[in-house]
């Protein structure tokens, strides 16, 4: 995978510092260039701009990136957690039922 995105907190300003980087040939890296997120308020009938703009041929890496960068943050997709919360419950129904008919003490 080309594209890393590391994820900092900064006790400092409390708040998370995201770099995203790229490797390129020759061993080199290259490093997205910091962005101020600024916000405008919209009345019902403004148009917007893109915040961000990633170009196709680049996205599903770096979507993959970022999804692996989330998860060493313990962020998961909601479906991901429930699924997880499925399967932890049915392991424990399972658990049961070999007590039940296997007569086994706890």
């Amino acid at each position: 995978m080309p594209f890393k995105v590391f994820i900092r907190q900064c006790i400092e300003t409390d708040s998370d510092e995201i770099f995203i980087t790229e490797e390129i040939l020759n061993h080199k890296r290259r490093v997205a260039l910091p962005m101020k997120l600024e916000w405008k308020e919209l009345s019902q009938y403004d148009s917007c701009q893109p915040t961000l703009k990633i170009p196709g041929m680049i996205s599903r890496e770096l979507y993959k990136a970022l999804q692996l960068a989330l998860e060493q943050q313990g962020i998961k997709p909601d479906s991901t957690s429930k699924m997880e919360g499925i399967l932890e419950a049915t392991k424990e129904h399972l658990k049961d039922m070999r007590r039940l008919v296997f007569k086994e003490d706890k």
